[in-house]
């Protein structure tokens, strides 16, 4: 189990008011080292809500704005629970017989009163890492819990929100801003296995885009631009979307396409989620939001040949794959992009002519010799007895070829 899922059913045990199994998941998550940035202080934030001890409280919100000192939502509480209450005016006049009304705190205030509390805080862990250098991580895609957003429309300043990706091998199509500093979500259906790509605002003025990672098996991929956003698109706290819920999509231009979340028997993904859509103004990556104008996910059309219907993916495996892409970038931030599979290769940023998740020739070593590098051993597993004759690697060879170069094996018996 990983520490994000642990974390995860930590927040839907407090959800469901299941304290005790809660507080036990959300310590354990704490225990790894991993677990850092917004992501710890969302665990801290979380216990903070299991608790009515206001000292216990003030504890958790510390230890939260140690791990993130810009989380706003920390920050806000810490203030509202440190602060001395305000004497009334007057002292309310209570019947005789009346019982006093129970308290129940209430978050937006540190008053004692008998009102039903609104939902907690968020529930998925975001972004920990920032790219490029200068992205801090309250500038990853934030979550208000104390409102209810509304869809943003474009404006004429750097609010971008949904842009355009122009000019890819399936027809143009769309994608959303991520993070403020310019990490852009889009398919990779739409990208295909293209690395530079057209990126068009809602001004629709056109920036050259980069794509940093993809993942075809979730039809993901992130896109990197040189642009600056002040805000993000407000997103779902909440894990699932249930069924029949209605959906919009919005894609770049404004078009508009209305549904609903399918019900469906088919075993699905905890990615995906089925819709009752079957056409699509563009080749996909649009956000798709709820009744409540939550982001809760981006259109895709690849995944079933044998489906009519579009499906989305959750805006929680997109903001967990973020995760993964920052902390790869953070512990080697000189990796390369492989856009054969999507990978993030570090044997090439290392000086190998190979990426280790799929054997492909990277772009920059396709027309140079290509020779056997000794440090790059270890990231291409190399402990095979018998090398290549072409590029010396002993990552082995199936049906008479070289896994890593293609050369014959004919070749090397005739060495033998």
């Amino acid at each position: 189990m990983t520490v994000f899922r642990t974390l995860q059913q930590g927040i839907n045990a407090v959800q469901a008011q299941n304290y005790k199994e809660g507080v036990r998941l959300l310590r354990a998550a704490l225990r790894e080292p991993t677990l850092t940035g917004p992501s710890r202080a969302l665990a801290h934030i979380w216990l903070a809500e299991s608790t009515d001890n206001i000292p216990e409280k003030l504890r958790h919100y510390t230890d939260a704005l140690s791990a993130d000192p810009d989380n706003e939502y920390a920050q806000r509480r810490f203030a509202q629970l440190a602060a001395p209450p305000a004497p009334p005016a007057s002292l309310p006049e209570i019947p005789v017989n009346t019982p006093p009304p129970a308290p129940v705190y209430r978050p937006d205030s540190v008053t004692l009163v008998t009102v039903t509390p609104p939902p907690p805080p968020p529930s998925n862990p975001p972004p920990t890492y920032r790219t490029p250098a200068s992205m801090s991580t309250s500038q990853l895609i934030p979550i208000n819990p104390m409102t209810t957003p509304q869809v943003p429309q474009p404006d004429l300043g750097s609010s971008y929100h949904i842009v355009g990706i122009v000019g890819g091998p399936n027809g143009s199509g769309s994608g959303f801003f991520v993070a403020k500093h310019g990490i852009v979500v889009t398919t990779r259906y739409v990208v295909g296995g293209l690395e530079n790509i057209t990126v068009e605002l809602e001004t629709h003025r056109q920036l050259p885009g980069r794509v940093v990672y993809s993942l075809p098996a979730m039809d993901v991929a992130f896109v990197y631009v040189e642009q600056q956003v002040t805000d993000l698109l407000p997103v779902t706290p909440f894990p699932q979307i249930p069924d029949n819920t209605q959906l919009t999509i919005i894609t770049h231009g404004g078009k508009t396409v209305n549904g609903k979340k399918r019900e469906t028997a088919r075993m699905l993904a905890a990615h995906w989620f089925p819709t009752d859509i079957v056409l699509l103004p563009d080749a996909g990556g649009a956000p798709i939001f709820d009744e409540r104008h939550y982001l809760v996910g981006m259109v895709t059309r690849n995944i079933s040949s044998s489906s009519a219907y579009v499906y989305g993916v959750h805006i929680n495996a997109i903001r967990e794959l973020l995760e993964k892409f920052f902390h790869q970038m953070r512990v080697s931030p000189n990796r390369v992009y492989c856009h054969t599979c999507g990978y993030v290769s570090q044997a090439a940023a290392a000086g190998g002519f190979y990426c280790e998740a799929c054997g492909a020739t990277m772009p920059f070593a396709e027309q140079i010799s290509r020779l056997r590098t000794p440090q790059t051993a270890t990231l291409y597993e190399e402990t095979n007895s018998t090398a290549c004759s072409k590029c010396a690697a002993h990552v082995g060879f199936y049906n008479g070829v070289c896994l890593r170069c293609g050369s014959a094996q004919a070749q090397i018996n005739n060495l033998l």
